[in-house]
């Protein structure tokens, strides 16, 4: 048959070819069929077994994660908790400066005190003497009275 005959084949000449070639083939084209379905069972559960594997991989990675991530918060968290208690302090330091201006006016003022102390303290020293002087000289001359008393 010629090239242009086997364009001309009816419908049922096909159609006898087609159940000719469909009996033997029906046979065998069944295992390629659960062979292909056994293929892409086998590829699904590959692909799953793969992702099963890669999710706890991605599990692990992400609890080192976490616990990176925790120990980092809390290393900041003691961080934060001095910079809060440093920025408290220096909030202070206002008043601890003017704590300071009044102790040192005190101080000033206690050390004028101690000097007026001291001063009066040195006076009263020198009137104990002239006391002590003048009690001496009045024992002196009584003594020296008594003495004259005595002689007349």
């Amino acid at each position: 048959i010629s090239p242009n005959d086997a364009r001309l084949k009816t419908l049922s000449d096909k159609s006898r070819e087609a159940k000719v070639k469909s009996k033997p083939s029906r046979t065998v084209s069944y295992l390629p069929k659960y062979s292909a379905g056994l293929e892409l069972l086998s590829r699904y559960e590959d692909t799953w077994a793969a992702l099963h594997r890669r999710a706890k991989e991605c599990a692990s990675a992400g609890e080192l994660v976490d616990s990176e991530v925790v120990m980092l918060s809390a290393h900041w968290e003691k961080k934060k908790t001095s910079l809060i208690e440093l920025q408290e302090q220096l909030q202070q330091l206002p008043g601890l400066i003017a704590d300071l201006e009044s102790m040192t006016a005190n101080l000033m003022h206690l050390e004028t005190s101690f000097e007026e102390v001291e001063n009066h303290l040195l006076n009263l020293e020198d009137l104990c003497a002239q006391c002590e002087l003048e009690r001496c000289k009045h024992t002196q001359s009584q003594q020296l009275e008594n003495y004259k008393k005595n002689k007349r």
